[in-house]
Formats: C-alpha cells, sequence, structure tokens
C-alpha cells in the first residue's frame, strides 16, 4: 500500500510534467508577438533547445515514478528503490537549472530587443504567460527534488 508521500510526489511529478508540456508548446513566451517574429537568434534557440531538455527530462522522471510507484505498491520501500528516487532528484535538479537558464535568456533578450509602438517609442518585451508556465513547473520540481531526496534518505 502507498502512502501520502508518495502519492504526493507522483501529484507533483503529474502536474510538474503537464505546465512543461504547456509551457513547451504555448506560443506567448512574450508579451509581443512582432519580437518573436523579430527574433534574437541564437538566444532563442538556445532558450527552446533548454525547454526541450527539461521536457524530456519530465517525461523521463514521470515514467520513473510510475517504475518507482508500483515497485513501492507492490513490495512497500526497499533499499533498491534508493538510486531510483536518487535519478529522479537529479533529473529534477538538471530540469530546474535548465529551465531557468532559458527564462534568463528570453528576459535578458528582451532587454536588448525593444518593440516599436505605434508612437514610434520603445516598449520593453515582458515574459508571456509560457514562460509563467515554465516557472510554476520549476516550483513544482524544486518540491519533487525535496520529497524525492526526503524519501531516498528516510524510508528506503
Amino acid at each position: 500500500m502507498t502512502d501520502v508521500k508518495i502519492a504526493f510526489l507522483g501529484f507533483l511529478v503529474f502536474n510538474s510534467f503537464i505546465f512543461n508540456i504547456l509551457g513547451v508548446f504555448t506560443p506567448n513566451w512574450t508579451s509581443n508577438r512582432t519580437y518573436l517574429e523579430l527574433g534574437a537568434g541564437l538566444r532563442l534557440t538556445l532558450a527552446s533547445s533548454f525547454m526541450f531538455g527539461t521536457l524530456a527530462l519530465s517525461g523521463i522522471t514521470f515514467a520513473l515514478f510510475l517504475y518507482v510507484y508500483y515497485q513501492v505498491k507492490s513490495n512497500d520501500y526497499s533499499s533498491s528503490l534508493r538510486k531510483w528516487f536518487r535519478i529522479i532528484n537529479l533529473s529534477s535538479i538538471i530540469a530546474i537549472i535548465l529551465t531557468v537558464a532559458a527564462i534568463i535568456i528570453i528576459a535578458t533578450s528582451n532587454s536588448y530587443n525593444m518593440v516599436s509602438t505605434p508612437q514610434g517609442g520603445p516598449e520593453p518585451v515582458t515574459l508571456g504567460y509560457s514562460a509563467w508556465l515554465c516557472f510554476i513547473s520549476v516550483i513544482l520540481t524544486v518540491a519533487i527534488a525535496s520529497i524525492s531526496e526526503y524519501i531516498a534518505s528516510e524510508e528506503c
């Protein structure tokens, strides 16, 4: 029988994966669509590569969690599951780093590319809802890393 910790970890893993998918595949990374058409070239390519890497890590974390969940459900916590919880922790930390780096790259690209308003003055471009969805995913991923490390050190 599973306990509250593994169920809450599953809730976080699933929601983080969904927020990552929504953040990566929605088009509103900045507040102004013309910014994306003008493009920042290499910076946006690097940021999107980081986000696809984060999405891949989220998928791997989701698959690892399913494996761990069924192992805990059938055999309770065993010492052999410690490494799987630590791998979930490691993939979560790498996903956090990649997502934060992508958001920083896009935010700094915004400060260098000002879009002209119809009145002729520059208007700063702010982060759109896609970046904020990925930021929510980062917050959930921090909780995933913390809980998986706790389970690895206390339960296994």
